[in-house]
């Protein structure tokens, strides 16, 4: 069973600390409680783990600043990308390029949902 909870996510920008040996803690500028601890697995990723981590706030806000540039592309440029016009005047390139925008753009869709606690 899966439970989805839906609740805004602390603001960023976040940092990374080493502590306790291999441990590392992300904590949000400005703010006492870390947002997460990631334990040394001794695999080697711990660190990059929580970069990556860290880097979850601003990934998030250009995900979203992408997602609504290629939603302005798809609806404001009718020759390349017809919204709802007659595709067939389109050459093979420029519907292949059509396509992987869209599904870019559906991708997007469903890991910002997942990122806000939303459907996937």
């Amino acid at each position: 069973m899966t439970t989805t909870i839906k609740a805004a996510a602390t603001s960023g920008p976040w940092l990374t600390s080493r502590y306790n040996g291999g441990d590392y803690a992300v904590y949000a500028v400005g703010r006492s409680q870390d947002v997460a601890l990631i334990r040394d697995n001794g695999d080697g990723t711990t660190e990059h783990n929580a970069i990556l981590i860290a880097a979850a706030p601003d990934l998030l806000k250009a995900l979203k600043d992408a997602r609504k540039a290629i939603a302005d592309i798809l609806d404001n440029c009718p020759y390349f990308f017809p919204s709802r016009g007659d595709c067939s005047l389109l050459s093979d390139e420029q519907k292949a390029w059509r396509a992987k925008v869209a599904t870019g753009s559906v991708a997007a869709r469903a890991a910002i949902a997942a990122a806000e606690g939303g459907a996937q």
